[in-house]
């Protein structure tokens, strides 16, 4: 990766005031930029959403306006400290703004908002001439690049992935996405997935399916399909979950058209949600909880699941080769 431009933007919400940057950060700034590029490797891994670029008229209008990237970060910046600065609970940060090239020379651009942390460091002070170290509390320490980013978007391609926090308040509800890149929730990848796990559930309720393995077999199965081809097959999940019972897959299939849900959804980052739903956490009556790798989760030569005569159920778990405590 090669990074083409990085710009910070000061966000301070308990002045009132948006310090914006005159200048990018200078391209041999090897702290600020590692700081980035770990920051950029976190987001990839994390479980981002991902819309196609032409549902964000903001992104757009900025793209097809051509202006500096300077100028245009320092709109959005702008934009975004007008949206949030009555919003007690969105907490002030910077805005770090970037352009790079990948391996491939594909360009891509994007924002990551960077709260600030409460820390704590020493001040060396005069005191007549006696010097004297305290300890001072530092309210705009940023956070470190080990850290997920919570906020942020990155527009590669046609594509921009989203990573974002939902904020309650007193006059709504604020959402990167929604309120700054105006994106509805039904474009989101990771909304239709939600919504296509509440369709198992509400299904299997409805048609007195749901049993212990019901949602471990659904997750057993989105795991399946996403290994094939980075997309939730609805119909290959029906097949496994309501296998035999045309009646619940028939409303299954409905229940997702209700939601506007209609083919494969695609899965933004498959990798990280293929590590998701590849261990199966299965919660038993009495408080106990087995943790099943998903490939063994109906292969009763290690682990079985049995009905007793009194309308309880016994979980065997076979062929053990040791204990790691």
């Amino acid at each position: 990766m090669k990074i083409l431009d990085l710009v910070v933007h000061v966000l301070d919400k308990e002045s009132g005031n948006v310090v914006l940057s005159h200048k990018g950060i200078a391209h041999d700034n090897v702290l600020s930029n590692q700081y980035f590029e770990k920051m950029f490797s976190k987001f990839l891994k994390t479980n981002y959403d991902e819309v196609p670029l032409r549902e964000s008229l903001v992104l757009t209008n900025y793209l097809r306006q051509k202006e500096s990237f300077l100028n245009m970060t320092t709109e959005i910046a702008m934009l975004y400290f007008d949206l949030v600065k009555k919003i007690n609970k969105i907490p002030s940060g910077d805005l770090l703004f970037f352009r790079v090239l990948d391996e491939k020379l594909g360009e891509s651009f994007g924002m990551f908002k960077l709260d600030y942390n409460t820390g704590y460091t020493h001040e060396i002070s005069y005191n007549n001439d006696v010097l004297v170290n305290n300890i001072i509390r530092n309210n705009s320490i940023l956070p470190s690049p080990s850290q997920n980013v919570k906020e942020g978007f990155i527009v590669s391609g046609d594509v921009v992935k989203i990573k974002e926090k939902n904020y309650q308040y007193e006059g709504g509800k604020w959402s990167l996405s929604s309120n700054l890149l105006k994106i509805s929730n039904s474009t989101k990848s990771l909304e239709k997935i939600r919504m296509v796990e509440k369709a198992i559930n509400e299904t299997a309720t409805n048609y007195a399916e749901r049993d212990i393995l019901t949602k471990p077999i659904a997750e057993k199965a989105v795991y399946e399909s996403i290994k094939m081809d980075s997309t939730i097959d609805p119909e290959y999940v029906a097949d496994s979950v309501f296998d035999g019972n045309e009646q619940a897959k028939e409303k299954f299939s409905k229940t997702l058209e209700e939601k506007g849900i209609s083919g494969g959804v695609k899965v933004p980052n498959p990798q990280f949600f293929e590590k998701k739903y590849g261990k199966q956490k299965i919660k038993l009556g009495n408080g106990i909880e087995i943790v099943v790798p998903v490939d063994l989760l109906k292969n009763k030569d290690f682990i079985e699941f049995r009905t007793n005569h009194d309308g309880t159920m016994s979980v065997l778990v076979k062929n053990i080769d040791g204990l790691n405590l």
